[in-house]
Parts: C-alpha cells; structure tokens; sequence
C-alpha cells in the first residue's frame, strides 16, 4: 500500500484460506529442515561446495518445480489462490487445469496459457511454451501444424452464393478451428455433409475485426438433413446443411468473422482430401484474410 521512511514496504491485509496458509508453512519448515540436515551432513562428512554449484542446483529446482511440475505438485497447489489481481472476492487460483483443457481449443499454441496448465496438457505444450516465450516467437495456427480439415461453406442469399472450400486448421485433442467470412446481410451455410457424417461443434462466436467476442450463435443454427443430440451432429447425407441465421448477424457490420471450432467424428468416405496450394473449385478466387495472414481459398457462383 505504502512505503514507511526507511524505505520498508507498508502491505495491506491479505486474506487467503487458512488451509493455503497452512500449506506454505509447511513448505517453509520442509525447506528449513532440509537446509539443517544437509548442512549437517556435508559437515560431518568434510565436504564443502562452491557457492556458485549451490546456486545453480537452486535454480534448477526452482525452475524444474514452476515449469515441469510433477502430479503430486499439480494436486498440492491447485486450490491456491493470488493474492494479486484476485478482485474483491479473492477467488483467483493460480491454475485452473478444466479451463486451460478447454482453452486448448481455441488458441493456436500454449504460449497464453501458465506452466501448469501446460504441464497437465503434456510435456511437450510445456517446452512449447518456454521456447516461444523464450525466442518471442510469434506463431499462429498454420505455424504450429500442418494439419487441416477441409470445410465448404455458401455465403450469399437466396438468389446467388458464392461456395467456398476453406481448410480449419487443427488445434488440440481432435478439434479444428476454422473462421468463416461474413458479408453484411448474407447468411453463412455450412456444407457439413460434403465431408463429415458425424462431427461435434464445440463453439461458434462472432468476431470483430479486432477479434473480441460479439456473440455466440452455437444455439441459432437452422439444420438441414443434419439429426443433433446436444453438440453431436449427424449428417444424414451429403447435402446436409447448417446455417447461420441471418437475423442472427444482422445487428454487426462489417468486416467481422464467424469462429468455429469443432471436432470432426466420422469422414465421409467420398470426401476428397484438401491440400496446400490446391483448389478442387477453380472458377473464381480471391482472398479471405485469418487473422494477420491471407488464406487462398476458390470460389464458384451458384444461382
């Protein structure tokens, strides 16, 4: 809150759960007691370190322990809680493993979420994080995986579209995540059943130009041929359809996006196979631009 005048910091009341408190006490009698033994050990034996080998065996630790925590650790400490930036309710914890399952999904690399929630996501998100925070490595979905998931789209109205073949790009665990274009007072049709007869639609928001969120339009889809339980869709043949409302969209203007992320279940046997720098629709092409980067895709007209 306040320094005194010897310089020494004034700190207001922190209030934590009493179980949090008697957890790092125990910590610091742990370490406490281990400094005492060793201390006791080395001399008994007549061993003597370097300071400097002291210290970075220190760091290690320090460092193994913040990074790479271990499941005893991840269980230890997933009920504490910051005692800064916590608001006036102090329920802030320092990790918070379901949230960073789900947010896994939607970001392009680890490099947002803590060491501990990529810990409990694998050892690899963990390295992955510490190398992009490291090198400030500016990654988007493309860079992180060469791996793709084809989708057809129709944007227009009822009497002219233009079908678009985008590819959504793979996340975590299966999912894909793909943003649709959008053009003022047109409707967004997903062509699900040209390549998936079972899939899971996780999410679907609309985005600003800036990326915020506007609104998630997961519930106003109108199914075409498409049998749904919950976030599982059933294509019950290739021509099954999912649309956008249109009144849906109608209160945002352009340039915004639909961001859609989802988990194809079943392929549908005669989908054709996507591929970089290839267009199985060839009449018409232009740009959509994903974020800071262009993303090629063909276009036809349909009347």
């Amino acid at each position: 809150m306040d320094y005194d005048v010897d310089g020494e910091a004034i700190l207001g009341e922190i209030i934590l759960s009493d179980k949090q408190y008697e957890k790092v006490a125990k910590v610091q009698a742990e370490c406490v007691r281990f400094i005492d033994d060793a201390r006791t050990f080395f001399t008994k034996a007549g061993v003597t370190h370097e300071y400097s080998n002291l210290q970075a065996a220190a760091h290690a630790a320090l460092f193994r322990h913040a990074h790479m925590p271990i499941e005893a650790e991840l269980e230890f400490f997933k009920d504490f809680e910051y005692d800064d930036l916590m608001g006036p309710h102090r329920k802030k914890t320092i990790f918070h493993l379901e949230s960073a399952w789900k947010d896994v999904r939607c970001l392009p690399s680890p490099y947002r979420l803590g060491a501990y929630e990529t810990r409990s996501l694998g050892l690899d998100f963990t390295f992955s994080g510490l190398v992009q925070r490291g090198l400030k490595l500016d990654l988007n979905h493309e860079d992180m995986n060469v791996r793709f998931s084809p989708l057809k789209v129709a944007i227009g109205d009822t009497y002219e579209s233009k079908v678009a073949l985008l590819r959504a790009n793979h996340l975590h665990d299966g999912y894909f995540s793909i943003v649709l274009p959008y053009v003022s007072g047109t409707s967004v049709k997903m062509l699900l059943g040209e390549h998936y007869e079972w899939l899971q639609i996780d999410d679907i928001r609309v985005l600003n130009k800036d990326g915020s969120v506007c609104k998630n339009v997961s519930g106003s889809l109108d199914l075409e041929e498409i049998d749904q339980e919950g976030d599982i869709y059933r294509c019950l043949s290739q021509a099954s359809a999912a649309t956008i409302r249109p009144v849906e969209l109608e209160q945002f203007t352009t340039p915004c996006y639909c961001h859609m992320i989802f988990r194809p279940l079943v392929s549908r046997a005669s989908a054709p196979t996507l591929r970089r720098g290839a267009s199985q629709i060839k009449e018409e092409n232009y740009c959509l631009h994903q974020g800071p980067r262009p993303v090629a895709v063909s276009l036809s007209r349909h009347r």
